[in-house]
């Protein structure tokens, strides 16, 4: 995780993400984990130094179909309602 994405991270934690109840996570180009909120760590384990597919699949490679990939694309704002197996072996979104 370079300086800015620190940064980043920091600021969206304390303002936006523990705000919400939902399990959120905040994603980079790499598809790196440089954010997320107690509710998704509670969900899914220590995200950190992890990929989204590592933490949220529990795959060693890119989705084929990766929604985030989507985004980062076409540059545009977007959510994603996926399932993954939470860190108790369970389907959660």
């Amino acid at each position: 995780m370079d300086v800015s994405d620190k940064k980043l991270a920091e600021l969206i934690s304390r303002e936006l993400l523990e705000s919400v109840s939902a399990n959120l996570a905040i994603i980079n180009r790499n598809y790196n984990v440089i954010s997320a909120n107690r509710n998704f760590e509670d969900y899914f384990g220590d995200r950190r130094g992890k990929h989204c597919y590592e933490v949220h699949k529990g795959r060693d490679k890119p989705c084929t179909r990766c929604q985030s990939s989507l985004v980062f694309e076409d540059i545009q704002t977007s959510v994603s309602d996926e399932t993954g197996v939470n860190r108790y072996g369970r389907i959660s979104h």
